[in-house]
């Protein structure tokens, strides 16, 4: 009996430590599974951060590049215009400068035609003070409307001497006036072809400075309307009057 006892003793010893020992063991089994849980969600939380810090970053940098490249094409397309004007204003003072040319060549050849037909063509002095007036006229214009009227007395001017020039055979077979004569219709001719390629050009040039948004760089770099190569219809036929009256004068004479 006394034996029995004793190990129901020791039995009851043993499961009151197992008792005791076991809320320890949990506890500390239990620990690191709070710890884990923590961690998780300081990792989860540090991802979502990052995720969103990226994606803003990466909204702006879009963003910046749609900007940059916004503010590139706006930049290439102001310089193709300006480029664009700048070659219409180049082709439009070329194009002058070969008329101008023209215009210097004739004025060199009046004096000579003069000298020529005076000695025959004693009669028409106001044929040739006419010649002489309207190179004169063309020699101190200035601006391209003044050249142009003076342009249109000066081919009147000379189509009335090569018109009276037919009445003397004798200066019709003198072969310096003959080749004054070929000269001065060739200059004439490439003048008038001349004179359509500039206004075709200035007409050009001024619809573009004209136009939006065209009109914004033109006024950057002041550009203003160009006068064309032309007489007005009024001034034509003042010239044209003035011509047949003197034709008038000299018939009578």
């Amino acid at each position: 009996m006394r034996g029995k006892g004793w190990a129901c003793g020791l039995s009851s010893l043993l499961i009151s430590s197992m008792e005791l020992r076991d809320p320890i063991y949990m506890t500390v089994g239990a620990a690191p599974s709070v710890t884990c849980v923590a961690d998780r969600s300081a990792v989860s939380l540090e991802s979502s951060c990052s995720r969103e810090v990226e994606s803003t970053m990466g909204g702006s940098v879009i963003q910046g590049a749609v900007f940059l490249l916004f503010a590139v094409g706006v930049l290439a397309y102001v310089v193709i215009l300006y480029n664009g004007l700048v070659r219409l204003r180049n082709d439009n003072d070329r194009a002058w400068a070969n008329i101008d040319v023209l215009l210097k060549q004739r004025h060199d050849e009046i004096p000579n035609l003069v000298e020529t037909v005076k000695g025959y063509m004693q009669h028409e002095q106001q044929t040739l003070v006419a010649v002489t007036q309207a190179r004169a006229a063309s020699m101190n214009a200035a601006s391209i409307g003044q050249k142009a009227q003076a342009d249109l007395m000066m081919t009147g001017a000379l189509r009335g001497l090569f018109a009276i020039a037919e009445n003397y055979p004798q200066l019709k077979a003198n072969q310096n006036f003959l080749k004054l004569q070929m000269r001065i219709s060739e200059l004439e001719e490439r003048i008038a072809d001349r004179r359509e390629f500039f206004n075709d050009d200035v007409n050009t040039y001024n619809t573009r400075i004209g136009q939006i948004p065209e009109v914004f760089v033109a006024s950057f770099m002041s550009l203003k309307p160009r006068a064309m190569f032309k007489v007005s219809d009024e001034d034509r036929r003042l010239v044209e009057v003035k011509f047949q009256d003197q034709g008038a004068g000299a018939a009578g004479a």
